[in-house]
């Protein structure tokens, strides 16, 4: 190891190691993420200006000793980690593995500007997952949850599941609970309904989990049940059927503000398609003031792909005068930035 690094400092502690984003929604990140941020390369899924880095550490002897580390890095307009901020981080855990001081190791190990803590429903689908990476038992809440969302006779109460079972249980479905599940979804109540998704999001579900979940369509009545059921698929490699949903959602509820931050944080993508984005986001100038508006269209300046996002809305023929008002407030306040740094 030539000189100290991210990457570098695992292999000098010997643990085996995964790395999750925990943005938006729990996602699995290549190993490759490391040596990338030591590389000065672009973070793969910012999101606000930041990282949201979660690594899972093992000791590969014994995999019960294991721990997690929540860094919530700081990035450029590049998505790019700063010298200075992988400086100090490369620094701090560095001098982690030298000191002799077991409480010290652990202050700076966790007592630094870059912690963060996930809310109740990310850390459930964390803990899920890297119980089943690891191979390990799952949770007390597993057994009820699975018996409610699979079982039709069953007698629990939905109030009595904890969240950690139901993380587990959509993390660990076989294929036969998985038809269980599927043949519940359309029977269940809207509060369990929505638990269901606020987790199934962490996960890469089935088409045919998708399917049963886009069969409760014609009776979202509720916008929560509707913008869960988004929220829920939006995983799936087969999301473009979400299609038609998001455009009811649209149709009738499109003011709601929740509504389009679901559409625009989960379905990123779909925002290079003028025809699409340009309404989403006339709506969303429209819900919020200029400062959230400025704050979402940063967020998804910096993501692959849609770097070129505003100059692209201000050039398609279906733009709003709303729409091009608040983008316009964006690029004169930016060109004041810059020329004040000049």
């Amino acid at each position: 190891m030539t000189e100290p690094s991210l990457a570098g400092f695992l292999e000098l502690t010997g643990a085996k190691f995964s790395c999750f984003d925990l943005s938006v929604q729990l996602k699995k990140l290549p190993k490759s993420t490391l040596a990338d941020l030591d590389a000065g390369k672009p973070y793969s899924t910012p999101h606000l200006n930041f990282a949201w880095l979660v690594i899972l550490l093992w000791n590969p002897e014994n995999k019960d000793q294991n721990s997690f580390w929540f860094l919530k890095l700081p990035l450029d307009e590049q998505g790019q980690l700063s010298p200075g901020v992988h400086s100090d981080l490369v620094n701090r855990l560095y001098r982690s593995v030298q000191t002799q001081d077991e409480k010290e190791r652990q202050r700076l190990l966790t007592d630094h500007p870059y912690q963060f803590s996930p809310n109740e429903e990310k850390k459930a689908a964390l803990h899920a997952q890297a119980s089943k990476l690891l191979a390990s038992k799952s949770s007390q809440f597993y057994a009820p949850a699975l018996e409610f969302y699979t079982d039709a006779n069953s007698p629990l109460q939905w109030q009595a599941l904890g969240l950690q079972g139901i993380s587990d249980l959509l993390v660990r479905l076989d294929s036969a609970q998985e038809q269980a599940l599927i043949k519940q979804i359309p029977h269940l109540d809207s509060e369990p309904f929505i638990a269901l998704m606020n987790q199934m999001e962490h996960t890469t579900p089935s088409t045919q989990l998708v399917e049963a979940v886009l069969s409760r369509s014609s009776i979202y009545t509720q916008t929560s049940e509707m913008i869960a059921a988004i929220r829920g698929v939006s995983q799936a490699k087969a999301n473009k059927m979400v299609r038609p949903l998001i455009d009811q959602g649209l149709k009738f509820f499109a003011n709601q503000l929740e509504l389009l931050l679901a559409i625009i944080t989960r379905y990123p993508h779909w925002m290079t398609d003028v025809q699409f984005s340009v309404p989403v986001l006339d709506q969303l100038a429209q819900s919020t003031d200029q400062d959230g508006f400025q704050k979402i269209i940063h967020h998804l300046a910096i993501l692959p792909g849609l770097q070129g996002i505003v100059m692209s809305l201000l050039g398609a023929p279906n733009i709003t005068p709303a729409l091009a008002n608040a983008l316009s407030i964006i690029i004169q306040q930016h060109r004041v930035q810059k020329s004040h740094v000049h």
